[in-house]
């Protein structure tokens, strides 16, 4: 069964998804859905953040581009388009890790 969630305003957003929100927005040009859609339940979105904070800035061995291709790879494998497509084709982007 397929549920739609009516999405907050932006300005209903709580402070700190506000500031997520640009940061992502202005470090990719777009925002990746999986933030919208997590903002009907808070605790799933900052879960969300949290865990990709640790698996994205944690020290691993791999150069920010390294874990790039790894989601660009991983994107394409499961047709999440949406993801790879303005990594891939985005002059702005520099290469750090982000969610998509």
């Amino acid at each position: 069964m397929l549920r739609l969630y009516p999405l907050p305003a932006f300005d209903d957003f709580p402070e700190d998804f506000k500031e997520t929100f640009l940061n992502v927005q202005e470090k990719m040009a777009f925002m990746p859905n999986v933030l919208f859609v997590l903002t009907h339940r808070p605790e799933r979105l900052r879960a969300f953040l949290a865990y990709n904070e640790v698996l994205m800035n944690r020290d691993s061995g791999l150069t920010a581009a390294e874990k790039e291709m790894i989601i660009i790879a991983l994107s394409y494998h499961w047709m999440i388009i949406l993801c790879p497509v303005p990594r891939a084709g985005n002059p702005a982007f520099d290469g750090e890790p982000n969610d998509c």
